[in-house]
C-alpha cells in the first residue's frame, strides 16, 4: 500500500506513473481485485489509486474513469478550477488537528473566504468553458457553504458538471439537536402549509430528526426557523412541493446515512459523495422506488449494498466495493411442473438442458436436475397464489442460492450462475443459469410428474407442487436432518440411517508428481512454493510453524502447522502441539459416508457455504453436551483447481463452538 506522501513534490502529470498502469488495467477491465493480480499490487493500493484518480480528474465513477482521456482536462476554466482545490487542501490539515486557537481558526477562514472568492469569479467566466450548471445562492449564516440545483438539473445527465464549491473545514461539534417538536414541521419560516403538503412536513420532520447522525461533526443548516427551500442541498419540487433531491456532496459530513432518510419516498436524487460517512447502508433505502440518482462514493462506508440500489438507473455503487445484501427470505409456491419448456402461464416453471444443437428444452427426471444436466430454469413471476413476484425475481444475482423443494428428502439447492434477459413476450418470465449445490434423493427419482412407488415424499405425493426459497437458507445437518444430502463433493447421513447413500468414490490422481526430495518448509515465502497454497486468515499473533508435502500416500498439494507465537513445539505430535492445520489436497471426487452428529450429541456435522464454495463442517455446539475442548474440522472444496482444502483446529480460542473463528480463518484462503 502506498504511504501518504507528505512534503514530496507532486508529479508533474495529471497521474502518477503508478496512476497512469492502475488505469490502463482498468481499461481493460476485471475487478480492483483481478486488476491487483495482473499488475503485482495490494488490494488497498488499487483501490487507492482509483479514488485518488477519480478525486482528481473529478469524475462520477469506473465507467466515467475509463472513458477519460488527458484531452479532456484542457481549457481555462478547467484549470481555473484547481485553484480552489488546492486551497482546500491547505485548509485540510488545519481541520484534522481540531480547531483548537485562534489562530488556526484565523488560517482557516481566510483560506475559506480565497475559495469563496474563486467560485464567485468562475460564475462569470466567458468562453473558457461552461460555467458550474449549480448557482450557490448566499445564506444567512456566515458559514460558507451552498444551495445546490434543483434535482431536475442534476437529474438531466449521468455526468456532473464540475463546481466550484467552497468545502467548509469541520468545526467544533455542535450541540445536539433537540427531538423535533410536534408542529415544528408546520411553521410559517418553513414554507409549509400543513394543510395541502403534509408529504412536505413529514419529509420536514425526516431531515430534521435525520440532521445530527448525517452530519457529525460538520455544519449543516437544516432548521425550523428558515425555509426549506434554502436548507443545505435540499431541493423542493411539483405540487404540492416534496423533498426530491438531497446534494450534499463534499460538505465533510462525518457521521452516518441515517435509516429515516428511506422515508422520502418522492427522493429522486441522493448524492453524498465525497464526505467522511461511516457505517453501513440502511436497508431503507432500498425502499425509496421513485430513486434515479444515488451516489456514496468517497466514504468509509462498510457492510453491504441493499440490492435495489443498484438498479437505480445512475449510480456509483460498483465502486464502493461492497457486496450486495442478501435477499430477505422468501418461499415461493408453484403446481406446475411445464415438460413443454414454455412456461406461459402463472405458477409454472421449469429446469432446463441446453442440446448440442443450442437449443434449450425442459428436464424431465428427477436424475437430471441434480447430476449436472440442468443448466437453467426458466420460472413464471407468479407463484401459486397469483401474486406478481417480480420484487423478488428483480433482485436476483449471480452468486444468489436458491432452494428447490418437494419433500424433506426430495429437494435440489442451486447456485445462479447467469442473470439471464427476461424472456420476450407479454409473459412475466425470469430466466436463470443454474449449477446444483445440494441435493436430497431419497425421496424422488424417475420421470418429474410420473410418481413412482421408489421413495417417499414427492412421489407419493402431488409431485406438480414445489416450492422455492430465495434468501437464507439452513444449515443442513445435526439432529435435523432426516435423509442423507449431497453437498458439493460431501454427503452427510443422518444417525440411524438404514437407507440409500451415494457410493463413496475418491480420486486422488496427481496432476503432476511431487517433488522426490520431502522438505519442510518454515516460512511463508517458502511455503508459498506449494502446489495449491493458499494464504490463510491469521488470527493476530499466530505464525506458520511449518509446511510441506504431504508424505503418507499419493496425496498432492501440502499441509500446514500455525500456532501462536508464544507456543512451542512438544514432542509429542497430536492436534494440540499446534493452533491448527490446513492441508489443501488435489481431489476429483470424495463423498463423504459420515454420519450427522455423534458422541452422544457433543459434535454435529453440518453442510456450510465458506466463500461461495460448498463446506462441511464438525463442532461440538452449545448446550449441556458442548465440549470447548472438541477440535473443529472444516472442509471446503474448490471447484476451480480440484482442491479439497481442510483445517483441524484445536487451539481453546478456535474449539468446541467457536466454528464461527474458525470458518473466517478458512475464508481466507480464498479472499
Amino acid at each position: 500500500m502506498e504511504r501518504n506522501r507528505g512534503g514530496r513534490p507532486r508529479h508533474p502529470d495529471v497521474l502518477t506513473p503508478a496512476e497512469w498502469r492502475v488505469l490502463g488495467a482498468l481499461r481493460e477491465g476485471g475487478t480492483n481485485a483481478e486488476i491487483a493480480g495482473r499488475l503485482g499490487l495490494s488490494l488497498d493500493t488499487v483501490k487507492t489509486h482509483i479514488s485518488n484518480m477519480l478525486a482528481k480528474l473529478e469524475l462520477r465513477d469506473r465507467r466515467a474513469l475509463a472513458a477519460w482521456r488527458p484531452e479532456e482536462r484542457r481549457g481555462g476554466l478547467r484549470a481555473v478550477f484547481a485553484v480552489p482545490t488546492a486551497l482546500a487542501a491547505i485548509a485540510r490539515p488545519v481541520a484534522w488537528v481540531g480547531i483548537g486557537t485562534a489562530a488556526a481558526a484565523g488560517v482557516t477562514v481566510a483560506v475559506v473566504a480565497a475559495v469563496v472568492a474563486v467560485a464567485v469569479l468562475l460564475v462569470g467566466v466567458p468562453g473558457g468553458g461552461e460555467p458550474s450548471a449549480v448557482v450557490r445562492a448566499p445564506l444567512a449564516s456566515s458559514e460558507a457553504t451552498s444551495t445546490p440545483a434543483p434535482a431536475s438539473t442534476v437529474a438531466a445527465t449521468a455526468t456532473r458538471t464540475p463546481t466550484a464549491t467552497a468545502t467548509p473545514p469541520p468545526t467544533a461539534t455542535p450541540p445536539p439537536t433537540a427531538a423535533v417538536a410536534p408542529g415544528a414541521c408546520t411553521q410559517a419560516a418553513l414554507g409549509v402549509d400543513p394543510a395541502s403538503e403534509a408529504g412536505l412536513a413529514a419529509d420536514c420532520a425526516t431531515l430534521l430528526a435525520s440532521k445530527d447522525t448525517l452530519r457529525g461533526t460538520a455544519a449543516l443548516d437544516w432548521s425550523a426557523d428558515t425555509a426549506m427551500e434554502s436548507w443545505d442541498g435540499v431541493s423542493l419540487e411539483g405540487t404540492p412541493s416534496r423533498v426530491t433531491g438531497l446534494n450534499l456532496e463534499g460538505r465533510m459530513l462525518a457521521g452516518s446515512i441515517p435509516a429515516g432518510l428511506g422515508r422520502l419516498d418522492a427522493l429522486s436524487t441522493l448524492d453524498l459523495t465525497g464526505n467522511q460517512l461511516t457505517g453501513a447502508i440502511p436497508p431503507e433505502l432500498g425502499a425509496l422506488r421513485t430513486l434515479t440518482h444515488v451516489y456514496l462514493s468517497g466514504n468509509a462506508l462498510t457492510g453491504c449494498v441493499p440490492r435495489a440500489l443498484r438498479a437505480v438507473a445512475s449510480n456509483d455503487i460498483a465502486t464502493l466495493d461492497l457486496e450486495s445484501c442478501a435477499l430477505p427470505s422468501t418461499t415461493l409456491s408453484y403446481d406446475t411442473y411445464d415438460t413443454t419448456g414454455a412456461v406461459a402461464t402463472a405458477a409454472s416453471y421449469a429446469f432446463l438442458t441446453e442440446g448440442d444443437d443450442g437449443v434449450m428444452t425442459a428436464v424431465t427426471t428427477y436424475e437430471a436436475l441434480r447430476d449436472g444436466t440442468t443448466t437453467a430454469l426458466l420460472i413464471h413471476k407468479s407463484d401459486a397464489d397469483d401474486a406478481p413476484q417480480s420484487g423478488v425475481y428483480d433482485l436476483v444475482e449471480t452468486g444468489d442460492i436458491f432452494e428447490w423443494k418437494q419433500a424433506d428428502d426430495c429437494f435440489v439447492r442451486y447456485t445462479v450462475t447467469e442473470v439471464k434477459p427476461d424472456p420476450a413476450g407479454t409473459v412475466p418470465r425470469k430466466a436463470l443459469g443454474v449449477e446444483w449445490m445440494t441435493y436430497a434423493f431419497t425421496g424422488c427419482s424417475g420421470a418429474i410428474g410420473a410418481g413412482t412407488a421408489s421413495g417417499s415424499g414427492a412421489n407419493s405425493a402431488n409431485s406438480s407442487s414445489a416450492s422455492v426459497t430465495w434468501g437464507a437458507l439452513p444449515n443442513l445437518g445435526g439432529t435435523s436432518l432426516t435423509a442423507p444430502v449431497v453437498h458439493g463433493i460431501y454427503q452427510v447421513v443422518p444417525a440411524g440411517w438404514k437407507g440409500a447413500t451415494v457410493v463413496a468414490l475418491v480420486d486422488l490422481d496427481s496432476p503432476a508428481e511431487p517433488p522426490e526430495e520431502f522438505r519442510s518448509y518454515s516460512t511463508l515465502a517458502e511455503a508459498r512454493q506449494l502446489p495449491y497454497w493458499r494464504d490463510p486468515a491469521l488470527p493476530e499473533g499466530w505464525i506458520l510453524e511449518s509446511a510441506s508435502i504431504p508424505d503418507d500416500g499419493p496425496r498432492y498439494g501440502y499441509c500446514a502447522r500455525f500456532r501462536t507465537e508464544e507456543r512451542t513445539r512438544g514432542d509429542s505430535e497430536v492436534y494440540r502441539n499446534y493452533a491448527f492445520r490446513i492441508c489443501g489436497l488435489h481431489i476429483t471426487g470424495w463423498y463423504h459416508p459420515d454420519i450427522a452428529s455423534w458422541h452422544g450429541g457433543a459434535s454435529v456435522r453440518e453442510t456450510r457455504i465458506v466463500a461461495g464454495r460448498p463446506a462441511m463442517v464438525i463442532y461440538s455446539p452449545e448446550g449441556p453436551d458442548s465440549r470447548p475442548d472438541f477440535p473443529i474440522n472444516i472442509w471446503v472444496h474448490d471447484p476451480e483447481t480440484s482442491t479439497d482444502y481442510h483445517l483441524v483446529a484445536g487451539d481453546g480460542s478456535i474449539s468446541g463452538s467457536n466454528i464461527e473463528a474458525a470458518i473466517a480463518i478458512v475464508r481466507g484462503l480464498f479472499e
